[in-house]
């Protein structure tokens, strides 16, 4: 599988994309454990214990990206290995 077109495209300045295609793939699996997450996370942080409102929600998607971080830094679903190998450079000098 070529990736080719999506290493041609520079980051944005000041961006914190990682170049290190390991760093790259933990990163996509963690958003994407995050995105599970999300919405398990909205009857912990209803509107009982934080009284709903904007704190609320700010507090439930912050746990909701540290909890993914950790269960992808643990293995998390399998996606950063099964990605990696696209991502690698290609062996005799390519990009």
């Amino acid at each position: 599988m070529q990736i080719d077109a999506l290493r041609a495209v520079p980051p944005a300045a000041g961006s914190a994309i990682p170049r290190d295609p390991a760093a790259a793939v933990g990163a996509f699996e963690a958003l994407v454990v995050e995105r599970l997450l999300e919405p398990a996370t909205r009857p912990l942080f209803g509107p009982t214990p934080f009284g709903g409102g904007t704190g609320s929600r700010m507090a439930r998607e912050l746990f909701a990206a540290e909890l993914a971080r950790q269960v992808a830094a643990a293995g998390g679903l399998g996606l950063a290995a099964a990605l990696a190998p696209a991502l690698a450079p290609e062996p005799g000098g390519g990009s």
